[in-house]
């Protein structure tokens, strides 16, 4: 059977309140009301909840973190270890260039350079005595130094250009007489040895012939004896100083050895005076006799 509609202002057409009744209740607040904050209890039961209104913002007590804090939050400890990192790289660079410069200006032992010092008859020894006593071979410390000298020599006689000439070592007559412009055509040769080795301080005379025994007091006749062989029995220290490897120690080793033992027998007893071996014996031998 159909349901009769109710009839206004009947007792049934009054719907019960949804919410709490009686004493503390709300008027006019409904069930639709309580779960619904923005719900006016006074506009009535059937409307319906609204939305915030335009430009509502609801606010956080604790607003979010900006970008800059969250990057200083990732990366701060990373950039503490970078700069620890840089410290200690720092710190060892200073080390090594410490190290490197101490090293560097260590000082350091040089051995000094072994010094060898010897005389002129170290490397060969002279035994001297009376009698059949050998002499060293090997120059002397005189000729040695006479040898690395040029030479100073008078060229005088029958040349185109007398006078004083520096040859260097090693130099013989010949070179001498060529270098005074040669002999004339009437100098006779012949009187000169052209292949003897010249000594400092020496005079040749192109074409004069040497005087007897090739004997005189003096420079005059030293330079003379230059000519032809010279008697070691009575030539004196000058002329004895005109021969080939003989300075003045050897000339007076000469002379005091003929003082003390008599004439030289022979040219092959000079070997017996301190510092004549036998290469400057046989440099000796062209130019001296013994009378």
């Amino acid at each position: 059977m159909p349901e009769k509609p109710a009839l206004e202002g009947h007792p049934a057409s009054v719907r019960k309140p949804d919410g709490p009744t009686g004493e503390g209740a709300l008027p006019g607040l409904t069930r639709e009301c309580l779960p619904d904050p923005w719900c006016d209890p006074s506009e009535g039961r059937h409307r319906r909840p609204e939305r915030p209104p335009s430009g509502y913002t609801e606010f956080d007590p604790e607003p979010p973190d900006s970008l800059l804090e969250r990057l200083a939050r990732r990366w701060a400890p990373n950039a503490v270890l970078s700069r620890r990192a840089v410290l200690a790289l720092i710190v060892l660079g200073a080390l090594a260039v410490a190290l490197v410069l101490a090293l560097h200006d260590r000082p350091t032992t040089v051995p000094a350079p072994e010094m060898v010092t010897r005389a002129a008859s170290a490397a060969h020894p002279v035994e001297e005595g009376s009698g059949g006593a050998e002499a060293a071979e090997g120059p002397s410390a005189s000729e040695a130094a006479a040898a690395r000298e040029d030479l100073v020599v008078h060229v005088g006689g029958e040349v185109e250009d007398p006078g004083l000439y520096t040859l260097p070592p090693g130099s013989r007559v010949a070179d001498a007489v060529e270098e005074a412009g040669g002999a004339l055509p009437e100098a006779d040769l012949d009187l000169l040895n052209l292949a003897r080795p010249l000594a400092d301080g020496e005079q040749v005379l192109v074409g004069v012939p040497p005087p007897a025994g090739g004997t005189g007091t003096g420079h005059g006749t030293g330079a003379q004896g230059i000519g032809g062989p010279v008697n070691v029995n009575q030539a004196d220290k000058a002329l004895l100083e005109t021969l080939p490897g003989i300075g003045p120690v050897i000339a007076d080793n000469i002379i005091a050895h003929r003082e003390e033992h008599g004439p030289f027998r022979g040219v092959d007893d000079l070997v017996n005076v301190s510092k004549i071996g036998e290469k400057v014996l046989d440099s000796l031998r062209p130019h001296v006799t013994v009378g």
